[in-house]
């Protein structure tokens, strides 16, 4: 299997190194049951929800609580902002809601090495499967299934050192994690081109504790009330401060569920406490925070935070530069979902403790309001996707549709929009829905890789602002070597438009100003359209 597609980012190729089994899923359901793309994709969405359900419903049963408590628990990971949040990164939802049905599986095949089960062999094999699954999905789930399982086979084995399960039990965890690496870096042999961020931007992305508690528009009664945080006045970019609310209720009930547990599950409480507890201290990132509100006299951008802007510097900076894994981890709040995770299915022991002690009443009404308490907007979320829906519909009718018509098939083409950013998500939709080649690319780490293979002229059309005899000397060099056989300039932006349909007047104006320097010089023939004009030289 091949690590990169050759259809983006020019010589290089793309980077195939996340979604793998969706995308493997999804392509054998197309090509089987004959159905168009998006709908094999959705399908294994759907599949790998409702596999979430069930492991998280599985694994919280293991706490000794009832069956409807547990499945209210599952919905209540499942559909928390926490994973709501992740809809947009589909190889990091997989993860999450895989990562408690991990959960389970080293529970199941913990139980069965202790009773000498020969059933332990399923256990071992589905653990793999998983986790080699997540890391092909995404890297930053992989990680937290590492802390998550290593927690869970330590405390397992606590006191037990005699016992020969014991430490088999360890050669298992570490058996299937370095056989995970292995499989991914055999076929990903690049991964090390990636890059890694500066502490500046692990800082901006890390957790800001006011986050947890304080509700964001995301949140339903905030939305209703208009009482929601701005995310735009912290530090990072609004995705790492909006979907981290755990509640107050929701917290309460999880202390007392990890002082009130059955002693029989004792072990496995304490694990997830444990995995919960540091996956917290790992989302701070180097720099403790709290209502910290970006400070353009400190930076440029709120996504580079400098040391000193915060409440505190955490020692654990040496982690995202030095540990394995870690330095490519730069949305570091992320690790917020293996502590949900350890705060619901507390919480749901907390109800289930309630409910043995003849406090039905006060179990049922606390557990609606924790979960009302953090829940976001169903209606406007539908809405949402129904206006998403008619915007994709809108692009192809204004953009993807024309395109096709007006290049023609396997044509290398370098889509020009005038933003200094390269990070041109859309053309990973255009290239293969239209039948060409592009030099562009979505993807910040498939990017840096890519880009390594760009020429000069390439790298100044895409990733940074042309114009003048700057603009047309790259262009005719670039059309004149065949690096590309048409410019193609675009009135809407790569990245912001995926977003937002139509175009602001800005992306039109800005794409206009160099169709218009095309236009003046008789080198060049301009074949124009409405939201894009394609460039070729004169004959």
């Amino acid at each position: 299997m091949s690590s990169f597609c050759p259809d983006v980012g020019g010589d290089l190729g793309g980077l195939f190194a996340t979604n793998v089994p969706i995308i493997l899923s999804a392509t054998m359901i197309s090509r089987f049951l004959l159905v168009p793309a998006v709908w094999s994709y959705a399908i294994v969405n759907y599949v790998v929800i409702v596999v979430g359900i069930l492991g998280t419903y599985r694994l919280t049963r293991r706490f000794a609580v009832r069956h409807w408590i547990a499945l209210g628990a599952a919905f209540a990971y499942c559909t928390s902002l926490s994973v709501f949040g992740l809809l947009g990164f589909g190889g990091m939802l997989y993860g999450a809601l895989l990562l408690p049905t991990l959960a389970a599986i080293v529970g199941y095949t913990l139980d069965r090495l202790g009773h000498r089960s020969r059933w332990w062999v399923l256990g071992v094999a589905a653990w793999g499967l998983v986790l080699v699954s997540m890391l092909f999905a995404d890297g930053y789930t992989f990680m937290m299934a590492c802390l998550l399982t290593g927690s869970l086979v330590f405390f397992n084995s606590w006191g037990r050192w005699r016992r020969p399960s014991t430490w088999f039990s360890y050669v298992i965890l570490f058996g299937v994690v370095a056989g995970s690496y292995v499989a991914y870096r055999s076929v990903v042999t690049n991964a090390g081109a990636w890059g890694e961020d500066s502490l500046d931007k692990f800082r901006a992305f890390g957790l800001d504790l006011s986050t947890l508690f304080v509700p964001s528009n995301q949140v339903w009664w905030a939305k209703l009330l208009g009482i929601g945080q701005d995310s735009s006045a912290l530090w990072g970019d609004g995705s790492n401060s909006v979907y981290n609310m755990l509640g107050v209720l929701f917290v309460l009930l999880a202390i007392v569920g990890l002082i009130c547990h059955a002693r029989s599950v004792r072990r496995e409480v304490v694990a997830l406490a444990f995995a919960g507890t540091v996956a917290l201290v790992f989302a701070l990132g180097p720099a403790l925070k709290f209502m910290t509100l970006f400070d353009p006299a400190l930076s440029d951008a709120a996504t580079s935070m400098p040391a000193g802007a915060g409440i505190l510097e955490l020692p654990t900076a040496v982690l995202f530069e030095k540990a394995p894994g870690f330095e490519y981890m730069r949305a570091i709040y992320r690790w917020v979902l293996v502590t949900r995770l350890a705060v619901v299915i507390l919480a749901a022991i907390c109800i289930e403790t309630l409910l043995r002690r003849k406090r039905a009443g006060l179990a049922i009404v606390l557990a609606v309001l924790a979960v009302a308490e953090v829940s976001f907007n169903p209606v406007a979320v539908f809405n949402k996707n129904v206006e998403n829906a008619q915007m994709i519909r809108s692009f192809d009718d204004d953009v993807t549709t024309p395109l096709a018509a007006a290049l023609d098939t396997d044509e290398r083409v370098i889509f020009v929009s005038g933003t200094a950013k390269s990070n041109d998500y859309l053309s990973v939709y255009l290239v293969p829905t239209i039948n060409v080649r592009s030099w562009n690319i979505g993807n910040d780490k498939a990017l840096r890789r890519a880009r390594a293979g760009w020429s000069e002229e390439v790298d100044f059309l895409i990733a940074r602002q042309p114009a003048g005899d700057e603009l047309l000397d790259a262009s005719l060099k670039t059309l004149t070597s065949g690096e590309a056989d048409a410019i193609v300039v675009l009135d809407f932006d790569l990245r912001n438009s995926a977003k937002s349909w139509p175009p602001s007047e800005s992306f039109i104006e800005r794409g206009q100003e160099i169709s218009d320097t095309y236009s003046a010089d008789a080198r060049f023939a301009v074949e124009e359209h409405e939201y894009f004009d394609v460039v070729t030289l004169s004959r």
